[in-house]
């Protein structure tokens, strides 16, 4: 998950600075620079949806590391270059697979299902994150917030629709009884709550396709009951909440602290929460309280991050995540259970442009945004970045 995240902040943050530095060399009055740079940057943004490292990818690409971490082989489609393409696969899947995936692991089914659009958030976190810290206004990474948070609100308010019903019958039949070209969830929400309020349904139960070739995969919105569609609108509306935030306008409320607030779908309901960034000259602090809700519980979650910058400028971040989840990660649960994650995060320089990082964490069961296991599970993650000079002017 991570590795995919840091490949399309590279692509658009490299992008997005390739085009800024373009239109500043246009000699043209500063409002107009203004007018064709926005412009420029959301005609960008729609593309970077259809494009290997972009936004879209990075969506399918959150799906099938769910799955591939439980032995389901799967194709992106983005790698197929679908240009206006309403819906974008993930498929090559077999049937047997998702039989045996709801069957052994059905809170990761859940989670699989929900994986693409927790991918947008989290990567918009990352980015209000690091604007702040950089002490950046965060004008150049307005249309990639925008961009994926509208396109998701939008994806999950659609998914309750009728047009959602018509969509669903339409895929059906246009991949007839070619098994292969089936996506893996067909709506991701639809799917997302029927499996989240039917857990103990086996996957074969769904139904035969429509063509008569396999199990009927998609879960139209006509099939849920009242409670999940309910349920479904719920959480469209309060995806609204990722948009509360200063740095969305380009602007601060101090030079010292912002604020954003969070929401986000998970294998055991929602997480919902505020988010306090603070900083120094060599420091930063990140603080956040969260509620984390299903059915019968609202449990709380503590989430705190320092950032401190040496003479070196190498970075070292801490983070502490606290929290009590559903018991088990059920949906059902009515007792909670704590857990909690200490991450490390060291980067420092070996030359101008060549940072080396390390990044060791270990975490209980339970839901992290980011990290692919409920299980318990500790690791460590290595690599380089390479940081390139292309803008030294801003708008």
């Amino acid at each position: 998950m991570h590795q995919t995240l840091n490949v399309t902040t590279a692509f658009s943050t490299t992008l997005h600075r390739i085009t800024t530095q373009g239109i500043l060399r246009f000699e043209l009055p500063a409002k107009i620079k203004a007018v064709l740079w926005a412009f420029a940057l959301t005609g960008e943004d729609y593309f970077l949806f259809y494009l290997p490292g972009g936004y879209g990818w990075l969506h399918e690409e959150w799906h099938r590391a769910i799955l591939s971490m439980r032995g389901v082989n799967s194709y992106d489609e983005i790698y197929s270059f679908p240009l206006f393409k309403k819906f974008v696969s993930v498929d090559h899947i077999r049937d047997e697979d998702l039989i045996n995936l709801k069957k052994k692991f059905p809170h990761d089914l859940v989670r699989a299902e929900e994986a693409g659009v927790e991918a947008q958030f989290f990567f918009t976190e990352e980015i209000r994150k690091n604007c702040f810290f950089k002490r950046s206004r965060c004008l150049e990474e307005i249309p990639q917030l925008l961009s994926n948070i509208l396109n998701s609100s939008f994806y999950i308010l659609f998914s309750s629709t009728e047009e959602a019903s018509r969509d669903t019958t339409e895929m059906e039949k246009s991949e007839g009884t070619i098994i292969s070209e089936r996506d893996a969830f067909g709506l991701d929400f639809t799917a997302w709550v029927y499996d989240l309020f039917r857990e103990n349904l086996p996957y074969s139960m769904r139904g035969v396709h429509p063509s008569g070739a396999g199990i009927k995969r998609y879960v139209s919105p006509s099939q849920l009951d009242e409670k999940e569609l309910n349920y479904l609108k719920l959480q469209g509306y309060l995806t609204w909440l990722n948009l509360l935030s200063p740095q969305i306008f380009g602007f601060a409320p101090s030079d010292y602290w912002n604020f954003y607030f969070t929401h986000y779908l998970t294998p055991w309901g929602f997480s919902a929460g505020v988010s306090l960034l603070i900083r120094g000259k060599k420091w930063g602090y990140f603080l956040a309280g969260k509620i984390n809700s299903s059915l019968h519980l609202n449990l709380p979650e503590l989430d705190a991050e320092i950032w401190l910058k040496n003479s070196w400028n190498s970075l070292l971040k801490i983070r502490i995540s606290l929290w009590i989840q559903p018991l088990k990660q059920d949906f059902y649960s009515k007792k909670g259970s704590p857990g909690g994650l200490l991450e490390i995060y060291l980067n420092f320089p070996l030359d101008k442009s060549t940072t080396l990082f390390i990044n060791p964490f270990v975490k209980s069961e339970g839901w992290v945004p980011g990290n692919e296991y409920l299980d318990a599970v500790s690791g460590i993650r290595i690599g380089t970045s390479f940081r390139l000079n292309l803008l030294k002017d801003t708008l």
